[in-house]
């Protein structure tokens, strides 16, 4: 599974493809949030969060220390 996620102040907006299609979920950028995100993304092959003004940096620490395989994009 490949994961992209859009980080915002506000909120994360992830995205990944299944058999069936695209699949989208937004959550709250929040502890919890994150945590249950951490344990959703196990199976990911490749996690990409798009560099978002500094936001993006606690998401990335987090599933990094996780042990996830994570890389954030260089953003626009």
């Amino acid at each position: 599974m490949f994961v992209g996620i859009d980080v915002s102040k506000d909120q994360l907006e992830r995205a990944w493809r299944t058999p069936s299609g695209l699949k989208r979920a937004r959550l709250a950028y929040q502890e919890a949030e994150r945590q249950a995100l951490v344990a959703r993304l196990q199976t990911a092959q490749r996690i990409v969060v798009e560099a978002t003004g500094g936001y993006e940096r606690l998401l990335v620490a987090t599933l990094a220390e996780a042990g996830l395989p994570v890389v954030a994009s260089p953003g626009p």
